[in-house]
């Protein structure tokens, strides 16, 4: 079996600090450039299925990593625009679920409409969802980040919306909450791609060893704070290692 993921080349530049004081000079603990956005599912081992990375468009990232507050802020721009077109589509005949990171990310997605393949798709800016609500229907599960949990607020569909974030993750049905799960919330942490590996571990037991959407929401968080504490007690960020 092939999960596949599809998105733009993230080449992230990332200033790692303890401290920002706005309108000051800051201090920089590390400067670390690597692959980041789809390839973040790399972090991580992958267990009895291929991964295939289908890079579509390409954006520089350059992102600061606050240890202090566990926060991260990004500021991006795109060298190479994405071109979704039916042949794109049928480029992606062999892979057996396809992962969208992110589609809000992609410059013109009309052409997913047309894809057979179960997909499920993660979004990473602060945009109305609503323009979405088609993809997010005909798709098998939805991600995001809890903070933007106000933008699912009118819509209301029966796939299943997993948000997470530094305290646990819920999931969404129909506009309801159906379960929810906390976690330790860790400090002093990297939290950079954090929401890419959650959506790895709970894809790597929903498509593969078919969880029910509450099991693999529990199991994904579980592992993704698992995976954030051993970095968290090597004293090192997860591109060292």
């Amino acid at each position: 079996m092939k999960l596949g993921i599809v998105g733009k080349r993230y080449e992230d530049t990332k200033l790692y600090i303890n401290t920002n004081q706005i309108g000051e000079s800051n201090n920089c603990d590390k400067l670390v450039t690597c692959l980041g956005g789809m390839h973040n599912f790399r972090l991580t081992e992958l267990e009895d299925y291929r991964l295939a990375m289908v890079e579509n468009g390409i954006k520089k990232a350059y992102i600061i990593e606050d240890s202090s507050t566990s926060t991260r802020t990004s500021y991006t721009y795109t060298t190479e625009p994405s071109i979704i077109d039916d042949l794109f589509i049928d480029s992606l005949a062999d892979l057996s679920w396809i992962h969208f990171a992110y589609i809000d990310d992609l410059d013109d997605i009309t052409a997913i409409k047309k894809l057979t393949k179960p997909y499920s798709i993660d979004f990473c800016m602060n945009k109305d969802r609503r323009p979405y609500v088609e993809y997010m229907s005909n798709a098998s599960v939805v991600f995001d980040s809890r903070e933007r949990k106000d933008l699912y607020k009118d819509i209301y569909i029966i796939t299943p919306i997993v948000l997470h974030d530094e305290k646990g993750c819920e999931v969404i049905v129909d506009g309801k909450v159906v379960c929810t799960h906390e976690c330790e919330t860790l400090e002093n942490v990297s939290v950079n791609g954090a929401g890419d590996i959650y959506a790895k571990f709970f894809l790597e037991t929903h498509f593969l060893r078919h969880y029910n959407v509450e099991s693999a929401s529990k199991y994904a968080l579980e592992s993704t704070t698992s995976y954030l504490k051993y970095f968290q007690n090597l004293g090192v960020v997860n591109e060292e290692v």
